[in-house]
């Protein structure tokens, strides 16, 4: 089928505005009309303006009706939007239908608010009081965890930001302690555990709460939208504003602002890590990713590190990173051994807090970071 063909009657401020809406919309627009040419310019908006005695000429020539049908049919004229001031359309129309043309449409303004308001929609900016999501529409859509070890002594959620922050156990597959049952041994059901569907939590000791975030990976149902990671005590200061951003992709991700790290980043990993465990990850991320040695040298040079591994983003962006991180992860633990109990420590959590500044800091993704205050207690 052909694209619905258009005409905007008028060259003002709505007629752009109908115009571009029109066109959001995939309708063709060929021409603003106007009923003195003379007092409007010969274009706007990138589309000649005719006068309504040029238009009328056109269709009587038979220049303006187009086939809908590509097999064949009787021509069809386009409709005329009349995005005159509301005064001025019962005239022009009018003068449409004394010219033999009733193909028209006066767009008056609840009309055009409604097109307004699909044509932002489209474009995802300024978006309407309506769009903003109720707490339960957050729940269903975002995901963030607050994560919790067998070592707290509390698995209650200390930050009560909404019904989209959730207590997930992390290295539940090997835990002692079962987090959420009580001592009459009934469960809760108030905690996630992260060893449930594909997981790694039999690996804590070596990942931390990263367990968690490959859980959410494989496992949070399609409908998630948003994923958040978060630890018991620290997590960004977001709340149904800054999700529902993320909702109506104004912003990608959010971090929390970066320490300062002196001399520089890598440090930062040096003081967290054994050296030869460091120097595993890195070997590790060039191997995986060997296009990010430029970037990595320079990102590691500087002297900011996003910390703690918290951070809020849209499920295309997390899952990009997930499938970025975790191979690299698993490369280092492949190349620094099995290391023996008293040797354990969540160094792979550890790396990631540098890996995930590589990742969000390097040019080579165009993800808009926005960033929050790490709230802590």
């Amino acid at each position: 089928m052909a694209k619905q063909q258009a005409v905007v009657y008028g060259a003002g401020e709505k007629a752009v505005s109908v115009k571009r809406s029109l066109t959001e919309a995939d309708i063709t627009v060929s021409y603003f009309v106007v009923t003195d040419k003379a007092a409007n310019p010969a274009s706007v908006d990138g589309l000649p303006v005719l006068s309504a005695e040029e238009f009328f000429k056109f269709k009587k020539d038979g220049m303006l009706a187009f086939t809908a049908d590509p097999a064949g049919g009787t021509g069809k004229d386009p409709v005329v939007y009349i995005a005159v001031p509301d005064r001025e359309q019962t005239a022009v129309a009018t003068m449409l239908r004394d010219n033999g043309y009733t193909e028209y449409m006066k767009v008056e303004p609840d009309s055009f608010g409604k097109m307004m308001k699909r044509y932002y929609e489209a474009l995802h900016v300024f978006p309407s009081v309506k769009s903003i999501p109720s707490d339960d529409e957050l729940a269903e859509k975002a995901f963030i965890a607050s994560c919790h070890n067998e070592s707290d002594e509390s698995d209650a959620i200390i930050f009560h930001s909404g019904p989209w922050l959730r207590r997930v156990q992390t290295g539940a597959a090997v835990a002692k302690r079962k987090l959420g049952v009580g001592p009459d041994g009934v469960d809760s059901g108030n905690v996630i555990y992260d060893n449930k569907g594909e997981n790694i939590s039999f690996l804590n000791k070596n990942y931390g709460m990263l367990t968690a975030l490959y859980w959410m990976w494989k496992n949070l149902p399609a409908e998630t939208e948003i994923v958040g990671l978060a630890q018991r005590r620290r997590m960004l200061e977001v709340k149904k504003a800054e999700l529902t951003l993320l909702l109506l992709r104004q912003t990608d991700v959010i971090l929390p602002y970066p320490m300062i790290s002196l001399p520089n980043a890598e440090n930062h990993a040096a003081g967290k890590m054994v050296v030869s465990d460091w120097l595993e990850v890195k070997k590790a991320l060039l191997s995986v990713h060997p296009d990010y040695e430029e970037e990595a040298a320079r990102i590691l040079s500087n002297q900011y590190i996003y910390n703690y591994n918290v951070f809020v983003g849209r499920r295309e962006v997390i899952d990009d990173y997930c499938g970025w991180l975790f191979p690299v992860l698993k490369a280092a633990q492949n190349g620094i051994g099995t290391k023996k109990p008293e040797e354990q420590y969540c160094y792979l959590e550890k790396a990631a807090e540098i890996l995930e500044t590589v990742y969000f800091m390097s040019d080579k993704h165009s993800w808009n970071r926005s960033h929050a205050t790490l709230l802590v207690r």
